[in-house]
């Protein structure tokens, strides 16, 4: 199951370290403690910053020294009576430097917010406008159990390390290049499987938003027997975004890069010169869709086109599949469900010049387009979505209709 992210606010005055910006998951937070302000530093109890960072966390009363386990399985200590930490991460221990130190007020040892934050896989940022800080993690994790073990994957969303525990210790498996992230480009799920090689394909999901909001997809493969990763990235109006291909020792990801996983060599397809055998594709890059490593099923968000990569030849399947008969069919469906919007030759011409503009679905507009559903046994299966208004007693509402369409592979 995928681990939630949590975020806290934490009233506050405002700290000369407490402007920062990052990626991550933002939901509302809550307020979890008063923090205090010391020579410009913002400071939490030891136990408060801890438990909110998803840490486990040990205190030695007697030598005043604190280890803390976090999400990663990284181990950090921390001497308050010295001022001195340090963080053990892949058999590797570093010295850091504790900037503001330590300090105890009414028998309660304060730790410097950001600081233990940072070093936890968290981010701290300042609102002024209410003057306080929010924390929030800078990771995602993923936990399954594969024939008993349990395993506990985590991608660190600041420098794209990703990592594995299982049965207490932890392995960098690979570091993954992520998209440039902020508060409004942002991924908040992760998923992981393991192919049939035993290497691993991570997916994550998430939201750009802007103008328009988009659902961004990130794909990462990682060998587990260590090397390069390969990932890419996708942003889209549509309902689903591609998952990579998995063949027997091939995976192709949907940017067009196909990973031998015997070898772990990657070759990269130019997606848009092949897409533009059949159509044409002025501006965007296509994506592939499914492939069983001859034929590569491309969209560019609405239209498709199957490439042969045997006679290195396209064929324009929204075409083909668009019939005079299938426009036929939807529109006798669509004057018989929704007359008062289908029934004069402008509505329906109006209806199909707007095919495959995705993009008028969030402003609430019926627009029909084509989406992918499987293949399998040489056919290829595909649904023609349209969407219309429907009268309520209570208002208007938008329906969707699908019709299925098939295209059957030459033998």
């Amino acid at each position: 199951m995928a681990d939630d992210g949590a975020a806290a606010d934490i009233g506050a005055a405002a700290a000369a370290d407490c402007p920062c910006s990052g990626a991550g998951d933002c939901p509302d937070g809550e307020q979890i403690a008063e923090a205090q302000q010391r020579d410009g530093y913002t400071y939490l109890p030891v136990r408060t910053i801890f438990e909110k960072c998803n840490a486990s966390v040990n205190w030695d009363a007697a030598t005043r020294t604190v280890t803390a386990v976090r999400v990663d399985g990284a181990v950090l200590y921390i001497d308050t009576g010295n001022d001195t930490a340090s963080l053990t991460a892949q058999g590797e221990t570093k010295t850091l430097d504790m900037t503001g130190g330590c300090y105890v007020a009414d028998g309660v040892t304060y730790l410097p917010l950001r600081f233990v934050a940072e070093n936890l896989l968290c981010k701290v940022e300042w609102q002024e406008w209410d003057r306080s800080a929010r924390i929030t993690k800078n990771y995602l994790a993923y936990s399954t159990r594969w024939d008993g073990y349990g395993h506990h994957f985590v991608l660190d969303l600041a420098t794209g390390d990703f990592s594995r525990t299982l049965g207490g210790e932890v392995e960098l498996l690979g570091t993954l290049e992520l998209p440039e992230l902020s508060d409004y480009v942002y991924l908040s799920s992760m998923n992981v499987k393991t192919t049939e090689t035993g290497n691993y394909l991570v997916r994550c999901g998430g939201i750009s938003s802007g103008a328009v909001t988009m659902r961004l997809e990130f794909y990462g493969w990682v060998p587990a027997a260590g090397g390069e990763c390969y990932s890419t990235y996708l942003k889209s109006h549509a309902d689903a975004l591609p998952e990579p291909t998995v063949l027997a020792d091939v995976v192709w990801l949907p940017d067009g890069e196909r990973i031998d996983e015997s070898t772990g060599q990657a070759v990269a397809y130019d997606l848009k010169a092949l897409y533009n055998t059949a159509r044409t594709l002025e501006f965007g890059t296509p994506e592939l869709v499914w492939t069983d490593d001859r034929y590569m099923l491309l969209s560019d968000g609405s239209d498709f086109v199957l490439y042969d990569t045997a006679n290195k030849s396209g064929v324009d399947l929204t075409t083909l599949l668009l019939t005079d008969e299938v426009k036929v069919q939807v529109n006798t469906f669509l004057h018989t469900a929704a007359p008062d919007y289908f029934s004069t030759e402008e509505q329906f011409a109006s209806f199909w010049a707007d095919y495959g503009r995705t993009s008028s679905l969030y402003t609430f507009t019926a627009v029909p387009y084509m989406q992918f559903t499987a293949a399998s046994d040489g056919v290829i299966c595909m649904n023609l979505r349209c969407p219309y208004y429907y009268e309520e007693p209570d208002g208007i509402s938008m329906l969707t209709q699908s019709f299925p369409l098939f295209y059957y592979l030459p033998q």
